[in-house]
């Protein structure tokens, strides 16, 4: 009787959870617009070497990770933009190119990038570091708009 009791509870308990959302295919390809949108900032950001705007696209939450070639390499925003402004004036020109973007929205204010990417740093003269690779990342939507929660870059090659 008590286990009749304890299950008729339980179905009740269910039967009145609140609703998961439709996730709209609309909804999606406005999320995955947005997604590729706030991937061009991205690559804008790091084009003008706007460090402090790039650093801005990160997740300042606890948990974050950023993962470099099978190693987390930062663990905060901040480590970041430590390491941005560790560049200091050493280049003087950025060029970030994506190669076949990959936009995907798991969930409403959730989404994954994934890409190709090549990346040239030039500096005074003939100074120049190149290297290619793949990016993939989650993102979350926050009310200051998408920010980068954990991510991956793997270096194919450097020049």
């Amino acid at each position: 009787m008590k286990l009749r009791a304890a299950l008729t509870g339980f179905a009740l308990l269910l039967g009145c959870a609140a609703p998961v959302p439709e996730f709209r295919e609309a909804h999606r390809g406005a999320l995955e617009d947005s997604l590729r949108v706030f991937l061009e900032t991205y690559r804008d950001g790091v084009e003008r070497m706007a460090w402090d705007e790039v650093t801005a696209l990160y997740s300042t939450e606890p948990g974050f990770a950023w993962i470099e070639d099978g190693r987390i390499a930062y663990e905060s925003a901040d480590s970041i933009a430590e390491a941005l402004r560790s560049l200091g004036g050493m280049f003087t020109n950025a060029r970030l190119d994506f190669r076949e973007p990959r936009v995907q929205a798991l969930a409403p204010g959730l989404g994954l990038i994934a890409a190709r990417f090549d990346q040239t740093l030039a500096g005074p003269g003939d100074a120049r570091f190149t290297f290619s690779g793949a990016i993939s990342a989650v993102v979350q939507h926050t009310p200051a708009g998408w920010r980068f929660v954990s991510g991956h870059t793997s270096t194919l090659q450097t020049r």
